[in-house]
């Protein structure tokens, strides 16, 4: 694990400081999301949090609003799955709506990640929970492989990377989904998967576009 920590911490201090506020919030923030889509939608802030993180494989930020905000339309209208699209896998659609109609997403969300990402989106305060996906299994190992093949290679060292994740966040008086982002955001940058400098724009307009309107002002 401390060979894990060490490497998580090398890549931490390398963070950008908008790459540190983004991350430090960004659980946070998508928190607030699925706040102002449950009450759009009249369903509780887990419902979303739960519809949200089932729609997330393979999907973008802003489709994965979209497509959550379709997913409650749906559950309180009585549509059925086929009668509308996501971005990413049916079976994930499936879940989602299930999530949507019973209100109850552990019932439904299968898998480490999946789960860990539910939770760090309903309770963004809570230390006990880390979401890690192949991004990371790609930072820790200080590969480039494509994410699925990382994803693939997750199984067995789950809990060992949520263990390391844990202890760098320690160390560096955050809570582990705050160090994780922070990582997975520099990680993205050093590979060139994607451009920070623009990211600081990202947020609120984008937003707004996805029709979340006011974040700011939403009572969490």
């Amino acid at each position: 694990m401390n060979a894990i920590s060490n490497r998580l911490l090398h890549l931490y201090h390398q963070a950008l400081p908008v790459e540190k506020a983004q991350g430090g919030e960004w659980y946070f923030r998508t928190h607030a999301i699925c706040h102002a889509l449950a009450r759009e939608a009249g369903v509780s802030t887990d419902t979303a949090c739960g519809v949200f993180a089932a729609l997330s494989p393979s999907n973008r930020l802003l489709s994965n609003i979209r497509d959550t905000r379709k997913v409650l339309a749906a559950a309180r209208d009585d549509r059925a799955a086929d009668s509308f699209k996501v971005s990413t896998f049916h079976n994930n659609k499936v879940k989602a709506l299930m999530i949507a109609r019973t209100g109850d997403p552990l019932a439904y969300l299968r898998g480490p990640k999946v789960t860990a990402f539910f939770h760090n989106i309903s309770n963004p305060s809570s230390p006990e929970f880390v979401t890690v996906d192949g991004h990371m299994v790609n930072a820790v190992n200080n590969v480039n492989r494509g994410v699925r093949q990382a994803d693939e290679l997750l199984t067995g060292d789950y809990g060992r990377i949520a263990d390391a994740v844990k202890h760098a966040a320690y160390l560096s008086d955050v809570l582990p989904n705050q160090l994780q982002a922070v990582v997975w955001l520099v990680w993205k940058r050093l590979t060139a998967r994607a451009v920070t400098h623009i990211q600081s724009e990202f947020f609120p307009s984008d937003y707004v576009a996805a029709g979340i309107i006011n974040l700011a002002k939403q009572t969490v």
